[in-house]
């Protein structure tokens, strides 16, 4: 069983929200994420679009998932950057609230780096150490296939929530966490830093937000088949064998890491 205080980003969330702790174990996995109406539905593997004349037209490899973006031009505003910022608050503060953020259908997501896809990309450390794996074919992204990681999470979808509001973010962090991991213990977090890299396909269209967990025990078990040998790293293996083997991203958190 793990009691943790996730997520709780002072002025960020909004004052209608309660602030309780939660908690989540491994029989009930119970996490404090809102039920909402919007909801990702099953596709039957087609669908109808004008350009094709009201002809059933194939389905994205995505299957028609929307993802949370906002334009490159807001992420511009607050600050252009490759690597690593670590006034993640900023960001998010420009982002939410203000009409910014939407939901985009992935697949044109995916192919317009106009704009950015936000992720939630949470590390998880104790003892000194950093949890890590390698990414296997289960996978959703397949440009990252065989490469080391640190990051649990992933894409806001609209099941957490309406797009332009931070609770639908913050909503979307724990249920990418809970699907994920278990872990046993307790946890203290800290919204980390932001990481862009516009050097690759893959960077070129999303934006991490780096959640830091502190951990007081190793015991984390992977609940997704993605997630291969799963286990905790010293910086220095980080920095040193497993470095040429890293995501983009994780090598940008180790380098962090390692600076502090």
């Amino acid at each position: 069983m793990y009691n943790v205080r996730l997520l709780e980003l002072g002025s960020l969330r909004s004052q209608d929200r309660r602030s309780s702790a939660p908690i989540c174990d491994r029989q009930g996995a119970k996490l404090r994420i809102r039920p909402s109406e919007f909801v990702t539905r099953k596709s039957s593997g087609v669908l109808t679009n004008t350009a094709f004349g009201g002809k059933l037209a194939p389905m994205s490899r995505y299957n028609g998932e929307q993802v949370l973006v906002v334009p490159r031009e807001a992420f511009e505003a607050v600050g252009a950057f490759n690597g690593v910022r670590m006034n993640a608050q900023e960001y998010l503060s420009a982002f939410f609230g203000n009409g910014v953020a939407h939901y985009m259908d992935r697949d044109e997501a995916e192919q317009n780096p106009q704009f950015k896809q936000i992720i939630a990309y949470a590390i998880f450390c104790c003892n000194g150490k950093v949890l890590a794996y390698a990414r296997t074919s289960k996978g959703g992204e397949a440009r990252l296939h065989d490469k080391w990681s640190l990051g649990i999470g992933g894409h806001i979808n609209p099941v957490d929530g309406l797009a332009d509001s931070i609770d639908t973010y913050l909503a979307g962090v724990e249920r990418e966490i809970r699907e994920e991991i278990s872990f046993s213990g307790t946890a203290t977090q800290k919204l980390y830093a932001v990481i862009n890299d516009d050097t690759n396909e893959v960077g070129s269209v999303h934006l991490g937000i780096v959640h830091r967990f502190e951990l007081d025990s190793e015991d984390v078990v992977p609940l997704e088949k993605k997630l291969a040998n799963l286990k905790f790293c010293t910086l220095d293996e980080l920095a040193g064998p497993l470095y040429d083997k890293l995501e983009t991203w994780s090598a940008i958190c180790v380098d962090a890491l390692k600076g502090e």
